[in-house]
């Protein structure tokens, strides 16, 4: 390689650089406004689900973040990992948005590859209104292989979180901590090495992370159930 051509291969790793730097700070940006929208909401859910469609692009493949827009009357899940390409994973049901007749959502779920680090996935979801809803979040990996899912997470942990990132609850296998909450719910995962949470939670907003245990790999699925 002569010196003009390494050169040359410099300046393109350099731009290159930079424009991924550029890229994850608008990305760090536009998640941090919708977090701190959803931390301060105390009612009004619109202004937050507006704010999460005009930011959805820029927030694409930010930290594999799971975030739910309603736009004209729907509800759609949004799942986005990095760094892989956007994958979106569309469920609508109707919802009356009206005052007289507020929303409810009653179950959020996406599947996608769970990774490492920066990497793991994230659901982010709102308890609205002025009083606590009692949800139940599950973090799946073995019972998927009998849908006819490869390369499944073998054993998924879960981690709970409120909008300022303090740690509400942890799980790793289901059946350790809460076995008799969540069978009652009817909700308790069919495999041991799966993880859930049972949990009431006051109006705000809060991430499911899922992980591997002891950094494994694989197709995970995340789901958020919202207790009558």
């Amino acid at each position: 390689m002569t010196t003009d051509q390494t050169l040359e291969a410099l300046q393109r790793a350099l731009a290159d650089a930079h424009a991924e730097r550029d890229a994850a700070q608008a990305r760090e940006a536009a998640l941090a406004e919708v977090l701190q929208a959803i931390n301060a909401c105390r009612g009004d859910l619109k202004p937050v689900f507006d704010l999460i469609n005009d930011k959805a692009m820029t927030m694409c493949d930010a930290d594999g973040a799971d975030l739910l827009a309603i736009k004209d009357g729907f509800a759609t899940s949004l799942a986005m990992r990095n760094p892989t390409p956007v994958q979106v994973e569309f469920w609508k049901k109707p919802f009356d948005l009206s005052q007289g007749a507020p929303a409810a959502i009653s179950n959020l779920s996406t599947r996608g590859e769970v990774q490492t680090e920066a990497d793991v996935m994230i659901g982010g979801f709102i308890v609205g209104g002025s009083e606590t809803s009692t949800v139940v979040v599950r973090a799946l990996g073995p019972s998927l292989a009998a849908a006819g899912v490869t390369g499944v997470l073998m054993d998924p942990t879960l981690d709970l979180r409120d909008g300022n990132g303090a740690l509400v609850s942890a799980n790793d296998n289901w059946a350790d901590t809460q076995q008799t909450e969540l069978e009652d719910s009817g909700l308790a995962p069919s495999d041991a090495r799966e993880a859930a949470i049972k949990q009431t939670l006051p109006p705000g907003g809060y991430t499911a992370t899922v992980t591997g245990l002891n950094g494994g790999v694989g197709v995970g699925l995340v789901e958020i159930y919202r207790l009558p």
